[in-house]
């Protein structure tokens, strides 16, 4: 066991600083400042993971989706088994219109993670968009088992069910939607209106 010198003693200590501060911007939603030491903790680490991510992220809430997917296919390559990454390449593939490659990152998630929400969702509603319903139906229901309290994801697969002409389906998530909503907001959208909200 090497015992460290106070120069990489004092390193170290300044790399954990400025990661707690990026993560601090990041959370208070400080992107740019955010940005700036996320980079710093990668002159110091290229290969560190959680700084790569959330460069990603930072990319994305920016719409520079193509830096985005750069940042994450780094952090991919370090963490392979790693199902956010996938999942939020998945998106940015969806923004830039690569919908193929868009759905393979969906189940790359999938693969390393069946339960996760929002890969469900994610390619649930990328199907519905192509207007693939029956596989749509299948990917959103498994969302909504993982999630039975999301109004907009029932609404979702209501509409989905409606497409199919399976009716029974679609009223049955229509009431489940209204069951979520709060009492005083029931009234205004206990209408037809549901049925043809845009996917």
């Amino acid at each position: 066991f090497k015992q460290k010198t106070a120069y990489e003693i004092t390193r170290w200590l300044e790399f954990r600083r400025v990661l707690f501060r990026s993560n601090l911007d990041f959370q208070q939603n400080q992107l740019q400042r955010a940005e700036e030491n996320f980079k710093k903790v990668l002159k110091e680490d290229f290969h560190h993971v959680p700084s790569l991510k959330r460069l990603g992220q930072i990319k994305y809430e920016t719409h520079e989706y193509k830096d985005s997917i750069t940042f994450f296919k780094h952090a991919s390559e370090k963490e392979p088994d790693d199902y956010e990454i996938h999942f939020l390449m998945g998106q940015c593939y969806f923004e830039l219109g690569f919908l193929d490659k868009s759905k393979d990152a969906f189940y790359a998630s999938l693969d390393l993670a069946p339960n996760h929400l929002a890969s469900n969702r994610a390619i649930g509603e990328l199907f519905l968009k192509e207007m693939n319903f029956e596989t749509a139906a299948d990917y959103l229901q498994k969302a909504s088992t993982l999630n039975s309290e999301d109004t907009n994801l029932h609404i979702t697969l209501g509409n989905c069910y409606n497409e199919l002409d399976k009716l029974n389906d679609a009223i049955e998530q229509y009431t489940m939607a209204l069951q979520q909503e709060p009492q005083d907001r029931k009234s205004t959208r206990l209408n037809s209106s549901h049925l043809v909200i845009s996917y």
